[in-house]
């Protein structure tokens, strides 16, 4: 069907008009799978003698998100005006899924278009969904002692809608293949092999927005931005005598306003880099961790990222990805060992890195500047759910109030109190009391004047003996 290329169901009311069951279930049947999912979808049933209510529940029409079905009312009487009965049908809805919504006489026709097309989803019911998780995904879901006892910005959002809509659901471990989401040799793997396959309803964990996995599932409206970072060890700091030559550079261009000036500059700039060292030189970019000689490494747990790196058209994120080293198996410590060494840098999701290094109580690190990958994230969901819509409103509304930012800074100002974290020294900044170390400078300085002293006497001593 090529004229479906630039197809927008959400713009169209599709009307399939009818007369016979089994003819239109060939049709229905002879869709290819999820091909044709109008977004509203009236079934016209011209067959007086024909019960048309269970094409309501048929796969190639139910995943529409407003579906009605005109059935001519077969409890006419004799010489009465004839009438069709609304029909729709409630996916969620226990017993009878049938609904009658009222009738449409075609002498009177002062239907609207809410009357024709209501909310087919109101309430789930009570319905228990079963998520597709990983447990351990801070800040979208944050493993507790048991899996019912799990939390997270995701979960905490899924709490609230689940009270209005009235369903229940229930979090996994982890998928059973242990994959993230990724597609390996055509098919799905991970908990996105999960969603496609119909075996989970929902994921909450971080998915990124991409066009190969929007075209194999459903994606909520984005809730989030998260990105790839890089973790490395801070820089050792220089010497701490160091700090008697640093107020030096500033020194250099103004040495000429006078000695007194010099002099004052000097005692100011003095005390303030030997109470506050400066930080030592950090990497900035992609293309300097790329030539640092410094290995970017990863958990091996299927995720793109890797295959994308090597196929980049970016030079250094392309060398970055094949000199990636990955981590078997779910050994972050190994990984913040590596980083310690100063030989490796972390490479992982910002905000779960982030987590990580809490957790690992990881004091003296920072993030490279430069990150890879920035996108929206959404919840999954199987293509074509016709509930979707349903989700997007609340998630829209957590977004629109600031709830979800709101969540994901409590949640790591909870976690830093828990583990007892703070920012690394380096990365604050923090003043130091005076030490012998930065008075070592001040003796280096004092030996070196002696020293030219010394080379001066001896120097006029023999200019003395010469004359």
């Amino acid at each position: 069907m090529p004229w479906l290329g630039n197809y927008k169901a959400h713009r169209y009311i599709h009307v399939l008009i009818f007369s016979d069951l089994e003819a239109t279930e060939t049709f229905a049947d002879s869709l290819p799978d999820r091909l044709w999912v109008p977004s509203y979808l009236l079934l016209i049933n011209l067959n007086q003698t024909l019960n048309a209510g269970p094409l309501l529940s048929h796969p190639a029409f139910s995943r529409s998100p407003y579906l009605t079905l005109l059935q001519p009312d077969l409890e006419v009487r004799s010489g009465g005006t004839p009438r069709h009965r609304i029909l729709t049908v409630e996916s969620f809805r226990p017993g009878n899924k049938l609904v009658l919504l009222g009738f449409y006489d075609p002498a009177r026709p002062t239907l609207s278009f809410s009357s024709l097309f209501p909310d087919r989803f109101p309430t789930f019911h009570g319905h228990h969904f079963l998520l597709s998780s990983w447990i351990d995904d801070f800040p979208y879901i944050i493993p507790g002692k048991t899996i019912e006892e799990a939390s997270g910005m995701c979960l905490l959002m899924l709490d609230g809608i689940a009270e209005i809509l009235n369903f229940t659901f229930q979090a996994y471990e982890w998928p059973v293949d242990n994959q993230w989401g990724s597609l390996v040799n055509g098919s799905w793997v991970g908990m996105l092999g999960e969603i496609v396959r119909e075996e989970r309803d929902i994921c909450v964990n971080v998915m990124s927005i991409t066009h190969d996995r929007w075209q194999a599932v459903d994606f909520s409206v984005p809730y989030f931005v998260d990105s790839i970072s890089f973790l490395l060890r801070n820089p050792l700091p220089l010497p701490r005598w160091y700090s008697i030559v640093f107020p030096l550079r500033v020194l250099t261009g103004t040495w000429w306003f006078g000695a007194l000036i010099m002099t004052t500059l000097y005692t100011e700039n003095l005390v303030a880099y030997i109470t506050i060292p400066p930080l030592p030189q950090r990497l900035h970019s992609l293309a300097h961790l790329d030539h640092s000689g410094i290995r970017p490494t990863m958990i091996d747990y299927g995720n793109f990222m890797h295959g994308h790196m090597k196929s980049s058209l970016d030079p250094y994120v392309r060398s970055l990805g094949y000199k990636m080293q990955l981590i078997q198996g779910q050994e972050y410590g190994y990984g913040f060992e590596l980083v310690s060494q100063g030989t490796h840098a972390f490479f992982e999701g910002y905000e779960y890195l982030r987590y990580k290094a809490i957790l690992h109580r990881q004091q003296d690190y920072y993030f490279l500047p430069e990150t890879l990958f920035p996108s929206y994230v959404g919840w999954t969901l199987p293509k074509h759910t016709p509930w979707k819509h349903k989700l997007d409103f609340f998630i829209q509304c957590y977004v629109e109030s600031g709830l979800t930012m709101f969540w994901r800074n409590k949640l790591t100002q909870d976690m830093r109190y828990k583990y007892n974290a703070s920012v690394s020294v380096l990365e604050r900044g923090r003043q130091k009391p005076l030490g012998i170390p930065d008075l070592q400078g001040a003796f280096l300085i004092y030996l070196l004047g002696v020293g030219s002293a010394v080379v001066a006497m001896a120097g006029e001593t023999v200019l003395s003996r010469w004359k």
